[in-house]
């Protein structure tokens, strides 16, 4: 069977075609524009994100937010290392101080204090 296609019905199909492709480019156009948004909102690690999270943490928790954390951390101090022996540490401190690792310092025998630091003699 010979089937005769019209030009109504080419025209037809062209337009479907050109209508399924607008259609899918607005879709890929519509989901970047929400990747775009997605990425405009998530702030962290930026100075306006920063921000933001100070004066949310603030209204949610009061004026003195931060104040109570660092007073916490200042509380639980704990006893260990060096500051359990103070005396220890200035021992070792002192010791550690006269180890030097550049070396002796080498004086030159060709020049005396004085001529070198000689100023331009114009």
């Amino acid at each position: 069977m010979i089937f005769l296609l019209s030009t109504e019905y080419l025209f037809g199909m062209i337009f479907c075609g050109a209508f399924i492709i607008f259609m899918l480019i607005m879709e890929i156009g519509l989901i970047i524009k929400r990747i775009i948004e997605r990425i405009k909102k998530k702030m962290s690690g930026t100075k306006e994100g920063g921000i933001k999270a100070r004066d949310t943490n603030i209204a949610r928790h009061g004026d003195n937010y931060y104040a109570k954390i660092g007073q916490r951390g200042g509380s639980k101090c704990v006893a260990k290392g060096f500051s359990m022996n103070p005396e220890l540490a200035k021992r070792v401190g002192k010791i550690g101080g006269k180890i030097s690792k550049r070396g002796k310092a080498k004086k030159n025998e060709k020049t005396s204090e004085t001529e070198g630091c000689k100023l331009n003699e114009g």
